[in-house]
C-alpha cells in the first residue's frame, strides 16, 4: 500500500496551510486552505482541492495510531470522482460528530486527514494530504451552567486530555468576555489522560440579565481554545425559558433553557398567519439563536417530545 504521510492531529485551534500536494498511484491532487477546528461535539473542517492529474475521489478520514497500521480508522464523507479533472477548484466544508469517532487509547492520537483515493467510490488504498502535526489537547464530553439563586454552577467533563495545563472560566454579561477566578489545573498526570475527568466552578453572579459562560482550555505550551458557550438567566428571573432581546431590533433572538440543555426539544417559530418560518428538532443545547426574522410578531412554540410538555412565547421584531 503506497501512502504519503502528510497528516494532522485534530487541532484545538484553527490550522491554516498554504498548500499540500500528494501523489498516489498516478493521481496528483493539490489541497489548499485546510482549516480544522474542534468543538465539544464536532470536528469542523474546510479545504479547497484541485485535480492536477488523474481524477480521484476525495475522502475525509480520522485514524487512531500510526499511518499504515492504525488501531482504528474512521472513514468520513466521500466526495466521488467528478467529470472535470483539472479546471475547477472545489471547496469542502463539513464536520464530523465526535461521538462517531473510534476510541483511541494512549499513547496513540486521533489524526484528521484529507485523503485521496484512486478509485471513484472512495475504496482501495489512500494517500493522506495535510500540513504539520499538532496534538489534540482536550476532548470535551460535557459542559453545563445552571443558576441556583445568586450562584451559577459550572461543570464540565473531558473524555481525553493531552498536553493540557488547565482551564480558565470566562463570563460575558454586557458583550465583553472576562476571566473569572484563576487557572483550574488539569487533573491529568503530566497533562495526559484517556479517561473521563470532571471539573467544576461556582460563580457568585447577581447580574439581573443573561450571563454567558465558556471554558478556555490552556495547553502546557500556552496555546488555548474555547469550549462552546452556555447561558443562564439573570438573578431573580423565574422563567424556565428566557427569550432575549425581545423585542428584537435586528431580527435575531436568543433562547436560554434553564435546565442546561439536558432535555431534547423541538422548536418552531410561526408568523401571524400560522406559517412556520423556523423549525428545529432534537435541540439539546441550552443556548439557541434564531436569526433572519423579518419585522413582525411571531409565536415561539417549544415542545419536549419525551413528556409532551409545551410552552409558547411571543417574539416581537421591530422594524430596523
Amino acid at each position: 500500500m503506497k501512502k504519503i504521510l502528510l497528516s494532522v492531529l485534530v487541532a484545538a485551534s484553527l490550522i491554516f496551510t498554504q498548500q499540500a500536494n500528494a501523489q498516489c498511484n498516478g493521481v496528483n491532487v493539490l489541497v489548499t486552505n485546510i482549516q480544522v477546528n474542534q468543538t465539544t461535539t464536532h470536528v469542523v473542517y474546510s479545504f479547497n482541492w484541485l485535480y492536477v492529474s488523474g481524477n480521484p475521489s476525495i475522502q475525509v478520514i480520522v485514524r487512531c495510531g500510526p499511518e499504515g497500521s492504525p488501531v482504528s480508522l474512521y472513514n468520513g464523507r466521500c466526495f466521488p470522482r467528478l467529470s472535470d479533472s483539472t479546471a475547477v477548484t472545489h471547496f469542502v466544508k463539513d464536520s464530523i460528530i465526535l461521538t462517531a469517532l473510534p476510541a483511541c487509547p494512549l499513547p496513540n492520537a486521533q489524526t484528521f486527514a484529507v485523503a485521496i483515493r484512486p478509485s471513484s467510490n472512495c475504496n482501495g488504498n489512500y494517500c493522506e494530504v495535510t500540513p504539520s502535526q499538532i496534538p489534540l489537547p482536550v476532548t470535551f464530553a460535557s459542559f453545563t451552567a445552571a443558576r441556583n439563586r445568586n450562584l451559577v454552577n459550572i461543570t464540565w467533563t473531558t473524555a481525553s486530555e493531552q498536553n493540557n495545563k488547565g482551564f480558565l472560566v470566562e463570563r460575558n454579561v454586557n458583550g465583553s468576555w472576562e476571566q473569572i477566578g484563576s487557572l483550574i489545573p488539569s487533573q491529568a498526570v503530566s497533562g495526559i489522560s484517556a479517561s473521563t475527568l470532571s471539573y467544576s466552578y461556582v460563580d457568585q453572579n447577581t447580574t439581573k440579565g443573561i450571563s454567558q459562560y465558556r471554558i478556555r482550555q490552556v495547553d502546557l505550551d500556552g496555546k488555548s481554545k474555547f469550549s462552546e458557550v452556555r447561558a443562564v438567566r439573570g438573578d431573580g428571573q423565574s422563567l424556565r425559558t428566557v427569550v432575549y432581546p425581545n423585542p428584537s431590533s435586528d431580527g435575531k433572538v436568543n433562547i436560554v433553557f434553564e435546565d442546561g440543555g439536558s432535555v431534547s426539544r423541538d422548536i418552531a417559530v410561526s408568523d401571524m398567519s400560522g406559517r412556520t418560518v423556523k423549525l428545529m428538532k432534537g435541540v439539546t443545547n441550552n443556548n439557541v439563536t434564531i436569526d433572519n426574522l423579518t419585522p413582525g410578531i411571531y409565536s415561539l412554540r417549544i415542545v419536549v417530545p419525551a413528556t409532551g410538555e409545551q410552552s409558547v412565547e411571543k417574539i416581537v421584531v421591530n422594524k430596523r
